[in-house]
């Protein structure tokens, strides 16, 4: 029902901060065909080949470690997927997290299972036949083909979208990131049944009090840009944000030429870090 591309995860980079490599892999999220049950099967899956390198079943609750990233270079991350319960609704057993140390680089929602149904119904509202098949949600279906009844000419087919994971004004945590004086948070946001926006909140230096970095509470960050609406379309592996929009407030340093947003005080040894862009 949907994937995470590791080349997303900058950890495993052979670069001079992380003097890793890269693990060229994708991690394939499925469901069972049984309904009853809300178990995910997590397989890492080579790019190049399509072979599984490594799988395992994840119960709800559950968090399992990815090895195979360290057998490529012992300087990489291992990967961990938690079954996070934490957002379970009618509408999902809840949400899978990749994670490593204290950040969270991709959360995920775990469609429930769901009926959609092909109706043949007459202008009059008379249901001549029925049809439904078992899909998750978020799952692309098409009606059945026109059938054919005696004594009634085919009219015409119409489609309603079914509810997705989450209804519209639903927002969940997506992901953090808090290295040194990297740090800030994103949010995802519904804003229609098949569309959401990401939402990035940068830890505000000047902030002295507790921050929330597990859930949606943004009390000491700077909201710095909201996404546009994303939406997955079939045969495309990513969909990309068009909006170059600044939310927060900011001033220009003509030295650099880059945008400040906040500075801090500065510490015992006189330094301090400001929160820019360019």
């Amino acid at each position: 029902f949907e994937s995470y591309d590791l080349y997303s995860y900058n950890k495993n980079m052979a670069s001079s901060t992380y003097k890793g490599a890269e693990v060229d892999a994708y991690i394939r999220y499925s469901l069972d065909n049984d309904s009853s049950t809300t178990a995910v099967l997590a397989e890492l899956v080579s790019r190049t080949t399509g072979d599984v390198l490594e799988k395992y079943t994840i119960e709800p609750g559950e968090s399992v470690t990815f090895s195979h990233p360290t057998k490529v270079n012992a300087n990489n991350s291992n990967i961990t997927v938690t079954y996070d319960t934490s957002l379970a609704s009618a509408n999902t057993p809840g949400a899978l997290k990749f994670s490593a140390n204290d950040d969270v680089y991709s959360t995920i929602i775990v469609p429930a299972y769901q009926i959609n149904t092909t109706r043949y119904v007459t202008e009059s509202g008379k249901v001549l036949a029925t049809y439904g098949l078992q899909t998750i949600a978020g799952q692309v279906v098409t009606p059945s083909s026109v059938r054919v009844f005696t004594g009634y000419d085919y009219v015409a087919t119409t489609t309603k979208a079914v509810q997705g994971p989450y209804p519209k004004g639903t927002v969940y945590l997506a992901g953090t990131v808090q290295k040194d004086t990297v740090q800030y948070k994103v949010i995802r946001e519904i804003v229609e049944n098949d569309q959401a926006v990401l939402k990035f909140y940068y830890l505000d230096p000047t902030y002295k009090g507790e921050v929330d970095w597990r859930g949606t509470d943004t009390t000491g960050f700077i909201e710095l840009l909201t996404t546009s609406p994303t939406t997955y379309k079939v045969g495309t592996i990513y969909d990309y944000n068009i909006n170059s929009k600044i939310t927060a407030p900011f001033t220009i340093d003509p030295t650099k030429n880059v945008m400040v947003f906040k500075e801090s005080e500065q510490n015992e040894q006189g330094s301090k870090y400001r929160v820019i862009a360019q």
